[in-house]
């Protein structure tokens, strides 16, 4: 994933993310031992602060999203 999307950021989200750096170190030694230099010179690799909640608040998200879209507004009736 880090050689072929080159990502800067790399999130651990959900239950897992609660081992903290016991989980995130190993993937960094793997990442730094593996990856080409670019790529790996430039990944984070960090737990999700919102750990176990992560997966349910995204559902939320999408249902929100789903339910009340967006509202697009033009430029013109901002300033009227």
């Amino acid at each position: 994933l880090v050689n072929t999307l080159n990502p800067e950021r790399i999130v651990i989200g959900g239950g897992v993310s609660r081992a903290g750096e016991m989980l995130l170190e190993p993937i960094r030694k793997t990442v730094l031992t593996h990856a080409m230099p670019v790529a790996r010179n430039r990944v984070q690799i960090v737990a999700s602060r919102l750990g176990s909640d992560a997966g349910p608040l995204g559902a939320a998200a999408l249902v929100m999203n789903r339910l009340f879209p967006p509202i697009r507004l033009a430029k013109s009736e901002l300033l009227a």
